[in-house]
């Protein structure tokens, strides 16, 4: 009870916006990581991902436009360094776009973005 009214509280005091987290699927090597990442995950598997991530002070949002779904994980809670920031991905569906974010949360940051955090932006994108 007492950790529900601590997360309840850090909620309350949500971060102002800080920047993204750079982390893409640049490299060949990435984008066979993530295609045998998510050959391996189910429906199940994304909810308990959803779960863990709110669980650790991270916000998860969807949104769609007309060519795709783009999902955040804004750091609302979680360690302090990285309050502010969002990882996000950008799919063709849903589940697409839900893998992308947490194949990078898990799989490439290994659930810490502090070196992918306040980097000097690129000249060109």
């Amino acid at each position: 009870m007492a950790n529900q009214k601590k997360k309840a509280e850090a909620v309350k005091t949500t971060p102002p916006f800080r920047g993204y987290v750079r982390c893409d699927l640049q490299s060949e090597e990435d984008v066979a990581s993530f295609r045998q990442y998510e050959s391996k995950v189910t429906g199940e598997g994304l909810l308990e991902d959803i779960l863990r991530s709110v669980d650790n002070g991270y916000k998860v949002s969807l949104k769609i436009d007309g060519k795709g779904y783009k999902v955040e994980l804004f750091n609302v809670s979680g360690p302090e360094e990285v309050h502010g920031y969002i990882l996000s991905a950008y799919g063709s569906s849903v589940r697409k776009a839900l893998t992308a974010v947490f194949f990078k949360h898990y799989e490439m940051l290994e659930e810490d973005w502090r070196d992918y955090v306040n980097l000097e932006p690129p000249d060109v994108r």
